[in-house]
């Protein structure tokens, strides 16, 4: 509680609550990736943890920031 007598829980939530660094979250994606196992961001999405508009960022840091060559096939929606 504190001094108003409202419970400070929700701020318990927000401290304990760990991300996954972005930087092992890209080395994940780009295992998954390599392992030829062709994952979707859905996918990709759902094993990390992380929405998959998070996946696409990270993925589009990872071609323009990195020059890793990873694309994404439209027609079966998976990277490649």
């Amino acid at each position: 509680m504190n001094k108003r007598g409202k419970s400070n829980s929700h701020l318990r939530k927000v401290t304990s609550t760990r991300t996954r660094p972005p930087l092992e979250r890209m080395m994940q994606i780009h295992q998954a990736i390599q392992s030829g196992n062709f994952p979707s961001a859905v996918r990709l999405a759902r094993d990390l943890e992380v929405s998959s508009k998070s996946i696409h960022r990270d993925v589009e840091f990872m071609q323009n920031r990195l020059n890793l060559p990873m694309a994404f096939d439209y027609a079966k929606k998976v990277y490649q």
